[in-house]
């Protein structure tokens, strides 16, 4: 009698097997492989882009730098626009009050331009009055004598030559 062939016994034993059979478990086991190594590349590839190197660590940090950068820029952008309407605001105010200002005295003058207008007539009246006396004076000048110089040197009471009048 022939041996029965166990499952054990067929893979290590060729010739009892048929060879065709022989080929299609060695296809199998080649597609088997192949499968097994692309489940493999993949799960390394998987592996490779979740595990991140040095380099991508070091470039996350400085983006994450660039961006806390960017985030304090854009703060400090905001505070100088707020601090620049700000100025505005107080020249834009400032411009209001001055010009408040030069209304009140404008209007005061215009208010007083009569009295400044009367106050002006009456200096140019004075004037003239002045500029005749300043005339008469000049003429009254030519028809008088020649004023005399009184020599105050000896004079030694204080007064100017005139004392012994009284006496």
């Amino acid at each position: 009698m022939t041996p029965k062939p166990t499952p054990t016994n067929t893979l290590s034993t060729p010739s009892l097997v048929d060879p065709t059979s022989s080929l299609l478990v060695q296809e199998q086991r080649g597609e088997f492989e192949r499968c097994q190594k692309d489940i493999e590349n993949e799960n390394s590839k998987v592996f490779e882009v979740a595990i991140p190197t040095d380099e991508e660590f070091q470039v996350d940090s400085k983006i994450s730098e660039v961006e806390h950068k960017i985030t304090d820029l854009q703060a400090e952008l905001a505070s100088l626009k707020a601090h620049r309407a700000d100025l505005a605001t107080k020249r834009e105010q400032n411009t209001r009050e001055r010009m408040d200002r030069l209304e009140v005295r404008t209007k005061e003058l215009i208010a007083r331009r009569l009295e400044i207008d009367e106050i002006n007539r009456q200096r140019a009246y004075l004037q003239f009055q002045i500029d005749q006396l300043s005339v008469e004076v000049e003429s009254w000048n030519d028809y008088l004598p020649p004023r005399k110089e009184a020599d105050n040197s000896d004079d030694t009471d204080g007064d100017d030559g005139e004392g012994e009048e009284n006496s």
